[in-house]
This record gives C-alpha cells, sequence and structure tokens, in this order.
C-alpha cells in the first residue's frame, strides 16, 4: 500500500469515527471535539452567564496491521490477537504493523448543581 493511500484511509476512518460518535450522542450533552475549543485551555465557554466546561483530551495510541497479499486487496485494520498455528493459506503477505497516536478533546456531560 502506498504511502499516501495509508494516510488516506486512517484520517477518513478517524473522522468517519468521530461523526459516527457525534451522531450516536447527540441526544446527550456530551461534546465531542467542540466547535469553540482551543488547545490554549482545558475548557470551553458555553455562552451562557458566562459558564465554562472542561475539556478532557481522549489520547488514543491504535495498532495497524498492514497487510499487502498477492491474490487479494490490501487494507489497513486494527491489529487483532493472532492465534498461534499454522497458515495454510497459499497467497504470499507482507505484514507490516504501524502505530498513529492522536487526541480528540472532550466534554463529558455535566452534572448541574441544584
Amino acid at each position: 500500500m502506498e504511502l499516501q493511500e495509508f494516510i488516506r484511509q486512517t484520517l477518513v476512518q478517524i473522522t468517519q469515527g468521530i461523526i459516527d460518535a457525534q451522531d450516536e450522542l447527540q441526544n446527550t450533552e456530551c461534546l465531542i471535539n467542540p466547535m469553540s475549543y482551543t488547545s490554549a485551555s482545558n475548557y470551553i465557554f458555553e455562552g451562557v452567564e458566562n459558564s465554562t466546561r472542561s475539556i478532557q483530551k481522549i489520547k488514543m495510541n491504535i495498532v495497524l496491521d498492514v497487510t499487502n497479499s498477492s491474490g487479494s486487496n490490501s487494507g489497513i485494520g486494527v491489529a487483532k490477537v493472532i492465534k498461534a498455528g499454522i497458515d495454510n493459506s497459499e497467497s504470499k503477505s507482507q505484514k507490516e504493523v504501524t502505530t498513529v497516536e492522536f487526541e480528540i478533546p472532550i466534554s463529558f456531560p455535566v452534572m448541574k448543581s441544584k
């Protein structure tokens, strides 16, 4: 797999994962990658009487398994635990493992004081 394709697929999958999580949590007060967030602060302003919310940074270090096989499509997948055994496949494969590390800012739902 070409480096350009690897980068493209990795970024698309990370972005789609963020979008899917935002869609699934849209009816909660969870803010994933909030618009008003800047990395200079660990807070965002909600715009309601100068209230703020704290931001956490979810750090992810993902191990990727990149396989190029003759006779099949190559692709990127999250590395899985591989069971010991004999591989009876006839295709020759070249396997590379790499890691991708990134952070996603998130503000978890807050409990309103009474």
